[in-house]
């Protein structure tokens, strides 16, 4: 096992080249070494659903694409190889705030954790959205393992998000690969910019509402309606709606290549946006070493660009995995129906103002 230093380093090589076949070694070699971290993290969401009961929730873990780390350790200043807690992403999607609060909480409690396993940070991005509008909980933790003596350190990271934030950030990430705009990065005009914003403000009174964390006002209804108000005028302007239902109708046009698969499998996903085309192929945990070596193989042989992709994650089946990253199938109805209930929410308001 090299040192820490040789794989934080390579952030050296990608402000140099950017498409440097050394670095590409290195960060591929310091990812391989964070596969296991998949399982763990996997045992800990299992953990949470089993006790705190949770219906109809969503969980997914992946390993962070190759040119998703290059772009991180390019823009985030100070970022290291090392440091960069996301390589190994998990993902909970939960029902409402009350479950999120539910799954923040026991983990805090620590006790759901195991003894190699603790939080070092939490980021809440529901108090504080992003300047984009993005809202989760996300929870860095530390895996602790000793081998021959030396002790190793890996990172993964969780984000607890509703259904409703879900949704939300599936449309940017679903848009911005149809348009090929890094909406996440901050890129794209101002228009998009505001309509994921105030999209996300609309989302975020409501949720208030339906949990019972806020009791709506005259003001809040008004403020609220402006919000919408707005928001319809940008995505008419846009055509947003004329979009949305593109990318929805495009979704029953994938088509899915599987082989047979078990629970807890390894999976290799390559998901072509352009030919509408998505291929899973699941592997068992005992030919992880198999299943790094051909997803290293894809990534250099593809050449892809964002809107042909190459995944590394594992599942506990397709359907969860579907519901997860709904952005990987162009899966944009959730937020649909939800942008649908709230608009005739607030035609409703409005009616009872006048």
């Amino acid at each position: 096992m090299k040192s820490n230093t040789y794989y934080n380093n390579v952030y050296k090589l990608i402000s140099e080249d950017f498409n440097s076949g050394q670095a590409h070694e290195v960060i591929r070699e310091w990812r391989s070494h964070n596969i296991y971290v998949l399982d763990i993290a996997s045992k800990l969401l299992e953990r949470i659903v089993k006790n705190l009961d949770l219906k109809n929730c969503y969980t997914g873990q992946r390993l962070k694409r190759l040119v998703s780390i290059k772009q991180k350790l390019v823009k985030s200043e100070g970022m290291r190889l090392t440091k960069m807690q996301d390589i190994v992403g998990v993902r909970l999607v939960v029902n409402d705030l009350k479950e999120l609060a539910k799954v923040v909480k026991l983990l805090q409690d620590g006790k759901i954790l195991g003894r190699n396993i603790s939080i070092v940070k939490e980021f809440n991005y529901i108090k504080k959205p992003k300047e984009d509008g993005y809202r989760s909980y996300h929870i860095a933790f530390e895996i602790t393992n000793k081998h021959r003596g030396i002790e190793y350190r890996r990172l993964f990271e969780l984000q607890v998000r509703t259904k409703s934030q879900h949704a939300w950030s599936t449309v940017v990430e679903t848009i911005g690969t149809y348009m090929g705009v890094n909406f996440k990065g901050g890129d794209g005009e101002k228009d998009w910019k505001s309509f994921f914003k105030e999209s996300s403000y609309i989302f975020s009174w409501f949720e208030k509402f339906e949990s019972g964390r806020k009791y709506l006002t005259i003001d809040d209804a008004e403020e609220v309606i402006r919000g919408s108000i707005r928001l319809k005028e940008i995505m008419l302007e846009l055509k947003i709606t004329e979009l949305l239902v593109l990318l929805n109708n495009m979704t029953s046009d994938i088509s899915y290549k599987l082989n047979e698969t078990s629970k807890n499998d390894y999976a290799i996903i390559f998901i072509d946006y352009i030919k509408k085309e998505s291929i899973v192929r699941t592997y068992p945990k005992a030919a992880s070493k198999t299943v790094n070596d051909l997803y290293i193989r894809l990534e250099e042989e593809l050449n892809y660009t964002d809107q042909i992709q190459v995944l590394f994650v594992e599942i506990t089946n397709l359907t969860n995995l579907r519901k997860a990253f709904p952005n990987f199938y162009i899966d944009v109805s959730e937020f649909i129906i939800i942008l649908k209930r709230y608009f005739n929410r607030l035609n409703d308001y409005a009616s009872n103002l006048s």
